[in-house]
């Protein structure tokens, strides 16, 4: 794919704010495939999270992905959200994009995520590939492959 890549912001499934009571709270999701070496392509929506290192996923889809032999062995590291401390188990996967080229990215695998969304996308599988441009009063966000 040549041009951007526009995504419009989607509800996200938090309540509405004090502030604008009477509007949903809008989010960046992006549909992203995944593929580990041996399966077959999932695909998960993720909020685009310029925040976080890695990108991140609940341990639920790890099983949709048959990740059971690549967590025993995987690598781990500690992640912070909203004020607690996490392990993450580490594994290697193709992403997809929309129509871009797919790459592959260290994702990590959250046993005790406490979101309604599978997880983010973040430094590490999305600004590290792509640049990111959000147009929040358009509700809107676009993605431009780096080194295609």
């Amino acid at each position: 794919m040549d041009g951007p890549m526009w995504n419009k912001y989607e509800p996200g499934p938090d309540k509405p704010r004090a502030a604008w009571p009477n509007e949903p709270v809008m989010r960046p999701f992006l549909k992203v495939r995944l593929r580990a070496d041996h399966g077959k392509i999932q695909a998960v929506k993720l909020l685009v999270d310029s925040g976080s290192e890695y990108t991140l996923i609940n341990w639920a889809f790890a099983r949709r992905l048959n990740l059971s032999d690549e967590l025993k062995g995987a690598a781990t590291d500690t992640v912070y959200i909203g004020g607690g401390t996490f392990p993450v188990s580490l594994v290697e996967l193709s992403l997809v994009v929309g129509d871009f080229k797919p790459y592959k990215s260290i994702v990590g695998f959250i046993r005790y995520f406490d979101t309604t969304h599978a997880g983010v996308i973040g430094q590490r599988g999305c600004f590290d590939h792509f640049r990111v441009i959000f147009e929040r009063p358009r509700m809107r966000f676009r993605l431009e492959q780096l080194n295609p």
